[in-house]
């Protein structure tokens, strides 16, 4: 016989049959799994106080764990709708390491929502022999803005995203799951960089940098709700896109 467990939004386990009569419990196991595989590599390295950053191509789940303990909330909310079932308190943020990038009077002014995945597009750091292309902007769904901008090559429609994975690449901040192609990712940021007049290191660090824009308040508030100091935590990321925005994010907290 196997005994099946389940993991819960408070990053408890539950059994099958548990799961099966209250599956609220389990609405939030998901971003808790995150938290908790941060959690067991904590205890094996001797930290008690981590800020954990589960971040993907899309979104990033912020959580913060105090004494060797996930902080939780007793009712959180998913979208407009409050649960009543205690989870672990993850905070989602809408950036990641396929985010977009979107420009404001021919200057870079955001990362994201939207990513690669949403706009349907390839990332410029995995694509072998990108070759030459240019910089245009889209909308990622057809209610966008038209303020992202994408890659295509010669006039043909966007293929690939100009990525902060992409970004951390070309800044040697990448050396684990994140690595890709080099040439693809110089040849990208090069063309960024005439589209923005600037250099393709310029625009790889200011990508990062609002990146990081974005997910610092969240940290912020996270540490202010709880009472807690960034200086008394260890900052863990994991996911795809973690080298590619934890290291700015932890910069620009201090």
């Amino acid at each position: 016989d196997v005994n099946l467990q389940i993991l819960r939004s408070d990053g408890g386990l539950s059994s099958a049959q548990m799961a099966m009569d209250v599956p609220v419990n389990l609405l939030m196991s998901g971003p808790a799994g995150g938290v908790s595989g941060a959690l067991w590599i904590a205890k094996n390295a001797g930290f008690g106080n981590l800020l954990t950053f589960d971040m993907g191509g899309t979104s990033t789940d912020v959580a913060l764990i105090e004494g060797g303990v996930a902080r939780t909330r007793r009712e959180p909310r998913v979208a407009d709708v409050t649960v009543r079932a205690p989870s672990i308190d993850v905070r989602t943020v809408g950036v990641a390491g396929g985010s977009v990038p979107r420009v404001k009077r021919g200057r870079l002014s955001d990362v994201g929502p939207r990513s690669a995945h949403i706009a349907g597009l390839d990332y410029e750091a995995f694509t072998p022999d990108l070759g030459e292309v240019e910089l245009t902007t889209i909308r990622p769904r057809p209610s966008d803005p038209d303020d992202y901008i994408a890659l295509r090559r010669g006039a043909g429609e966007a293929t690939h995203a100009l990525t902060p994975t992409g970004a951390s690449n070309l800044l040697g901040l990448t050396e684990g799951y994140g690595r890709g192609d080099a040439e693809s990712i110089r040849s990208a940021f090069a063309a960024a960089g005439r589209f923005l007049g600037t250099s393709a290191e310029a625009v790889a660090k200011r990508m990062l940098e609002l990146a990081a824009a974005r997910v610092a308040p969240v940290v912020k508030r996270l540490l202010s709700e709880h009472d807690a100091r960034a200086d008394e935590f260890v900052m863990v990321g994991g996911g795809g896109g973690a080298e590619a925005v934890v290291p700015f994010t932890a910069k620009s907290l201090g």
